[in-house]
Order: structure tokens, then C-alpha cells, then sequence
């Protein structure tokens, strides 16, 4: 575009308009063309959210760029230092992590890390626990009837949820701290009471496979007495770091464990693990680092393989050209037999249909 028909530039010598409005203005009548060129329709946050308002289902074809909010409240001098992401220690787990065939990412890499987490915020809405983003509060208030209702372990009134580090709370007919956090944890602590009856596991040791910020670990553990080890692991060096941070301000690390990459064969080295957990990461993998991870699992003999994927009743991986491919058959031609495929919220298909980030949960079995 030529400069001498720039509008802001003869706005700015004839006086009539503020220059930095009316530039505004362009950058936003530019953006919005070439959105509507790629078939998309650029409205208004406002706009947005009426619609939403309006009308809760529709809120999943609404596609929200958006940055981390910030903390809450101002975090403890330690805590802070913790947090930075210019902490020593992950910058060592960076480099341990470089060429672990494991960290072989289409999502997940330093660049989405740095504009989809603020770790000061590691609980708010991000890449580990979506929250606010596409759904309402009454989504939230669905859910939460439903976990009530549907609770057979009583977590969801044994639990509590403080905000701690920005995660989006709720308060509903009295019961304040309602947290995605909370409830995706209880539902997937019912489902695996349901099938293998894990309150009664005794001396159970689980692996939890891109364990994010520990959201599951820290809910097991508190929930199950009877765990003896839950280790986490991930081969993203920030989730490493922020889940042994989370699990020890918790006070769970005695039981919950975050292992780093380099060193998780040695860790297991003679364990028995009963139960592998894998919650919407092998999603977002490639296939070859589905299947170094289901060779981890498959030469421990693991008993039983839990996975939730984040495309609904498919288990696909995430390929650099943009295609998926079909996990399924690896994990079947290790051993595994499908024990139970059931929705995430299974007793209700009007929940399923328009209750909180609704899902598919798999448990495998191993054959012999």
C-alpha cells in the first residue's frame, strides 16, 4: 500500500481524527478481510459472548485466540523465583530433554509454551487445562449436578479446589471451589473405580504418561490411600519442572513423584506399574512417540492402559503435515485388549452433548 494513501497520514495533518484510532480502524478492516477470505467471520469479543449467552452449544464453533490471564494474586518471593521461566533449573531440563526421542513435538514446543502458559498462572486457562475458553458458566453448573450425582468415591465433596495458581473457580448453590481441575479428576477417578475397582487395588503403582502440571496425581493420591508410588512423567521439560513444583506445594510428593524424561527408565527399572494413565497427550503426538511410549508400557507388563484422547472416540495421532493416523492397532499388537469405551459423562447423553468439554474414556487390558 502506497504511503501517501495511508488514511492515518492525512488524518494526522489535517487534524480531523486521532491518528492511533483511525489506524485502528485499517488494522482492524485488514485482519477482518483476510479472515473472511479463509472462510472465517471475525466478530466482536461482546458479540461473542451474547451469542454464547445465548445459546451454550454453539459456543464449541467459536474459535477464541487467547493469552493466559495472569495470577490472581501476587505470589510469594520463593514462589516467584520458582516460577520464572528463567528458573536454572528448567533451563537444565531443556537440555537434557533436546534429543530424547521422545520430545520429537508438533504441539508442545518452546515457542507454544511461551504464548500459551504463563507459568506464574499454570492453572488458568492454557494448553494444560482448557477452561473458560468455549464453554459457559452454566456448562459448568451441568457438570458439576452431574459430578454430584454421579460420585460414588464422594471426592467431589472430600476435594476442595482454592484457585491457587489461576485456575477458573465456581461457586454453585453453596458449594464454593468448582474447578475443571476438579471435576475432569472425579470423573476419571469414578470411571477407573467403575471398571477395575481402585479403591481396592491395594500397594498400587500407577505412571501417568504426560502428566501436565500433576492435576491427576495430586486428586489420586489424596483420594486412594491404597497407591503406593504414582510417578509422572512428560517429555515437555516445563511440565516436569511445574509438576514437581505443584506436587510438593501440595505436600503429596511422598506418594506422587514427577520423574524427569532422562531419567524415567532408570527410575522404573524392577517396578511394577498396575496402571498407565494417558489424559489428551497422545492426542498430540506423533505416532513413532505413541509407540515409544507404548513400548515403556508394554515392556513393564502394565496391567492396564487408561487413555483420553482429545478427539473424541477416536484414538489418532498428530502428524507435521496435519493428518492422523490410527494408534489403536500399536496398541493392540502389544498386548492390550479394549476393556471398556465409555463417554465421559455416561449416564446422560444430554450431558455428553452439552455438559463441560464432553469425551471418551478407553481402558486397555493387557491379554495374558
Amino acid at each position: 500500500m502506497p504511503t501517501s494513501s495511508l488514511p492515518f497520514e492525512t488524518a494526522a495533518k489535517g487534524g480531523a481524527r486521532p491518528p492511533l484510532k483511525i489506524a485502528k480502524r485499517l488494522i482492524k478492516r485488514t485482519v477482518t478481510d483476510l479472515f473472511e477470505k479463509t472462510g472465517l467471520v471475525v466478530i466482536s469479543k461482546k458479540t461473542r459472548d451474547r451469542i454464547v449467552q445465548m445459546s451454550p452449544e454453539a459456543a464449541g464453533m467459536l474459535w477464541v485466540p487467547t493469552r493466559p490471564a495472569g495470577p490472581g494474586r501476587a505470589l510469594p518471593d520463593e514462589v516467584a523465583r520458582a516460577l520464572d521461566p528463567a528458573n536454572p533449573a528448567l533451563a537444565d531440563l531443556k537440555r537434557r530433554y533436546a534429543d530424547h526421542p521422545a520430545t520429537d513435538h508438533v504441539q508442545w514446543d518452546d515457542g507454544d509454551i511461551e504464548y500459551g502458559v504463563d507459568m506464574a498462572s499454570f492453572r488458568g486457562d492454557n494448553l494444560y487445562v482448557f477452561q473458560t475458553r468455549r464453554n459457559s458458566e452454566m456448562q459448568y453448573y451441568l457438570s458439576t449436578i452431574y459430578v454430584a450425582a454421579c460420585d460414588q468415591l464422594d471426592a467431589f465433596v472430600k476435594l476442595s479446589e482454592d484457585g491457587a495458581f489461576g485456575a477458573a473457580v465456581y461457586e454453585f448453590d453453596g458449594r464454593s471451589g468448582v474447578s475443571r481441575d476438579l471435576l475432569d479428576s472425579v470423573l476419571e477417578m469414578n470411571f477407573l473405580e467403575r471398571q477395575i475397582g481402585l479403591s481396592e487395588q491395594t500397594g498400587l503403582t500407577v505412571l501417568d504418561i504426560g502428566a501436565g502440571y500433576g492435576r491427576l496425581a495430586h486428586r489420586m493420591v489424596e483420594t486412594f490411600p491404597t497407591i503406593n508410588r504414582y510417578y509422572c512423567a512428560d517429555a515437555v521439560a516445563t511440565s516436569t519442572y511445574l509438576c514437581d513444583f505443584y506436587l510438593k506445594y501440595r505436600g503429596v510428593q511422598n506418594k506422587a513423584q514427577s520423574v524427569p524424561l532422562d531419567r524415567l527408565e532408570r527410575t522404573l527399572k524392577g517396578e511394577t506399574i498396575d496402571l498407565a494413565i494417558n489424559i489428551h497427550s497422545f492426542s498430540e503426538c506423533k505416532r513413532s512417540v505413541i509407540r515409544w511410549w507404548l513400548d515403556q508400557i508394554a515392556e513393564r507388563r502394565v496391567r492396564w492402559l487408561m487413555i483420553v484422547p482429545n478427539t473424541g472416540d477416536a484414538l489418532t495421532s498428530a502428524e507435521p503435515d496435519g493428518t492422523r493416523q490410527d494408534f489403536r492397532r500399536d496398541i493392540e499388537a502389544r498386548g492390550y485388549r479394549l476393556k471398556a469405551m465409555r463417554p465421559k459423562y455416561e449416564f446422560s447423553t444430554s450431558m455428553q452433548k452439552f455438559a463441560l468439554y464432553p469425551g471418551t474414556y478407553f481402558l486397555f487390558e493387557r491379554a495374558d
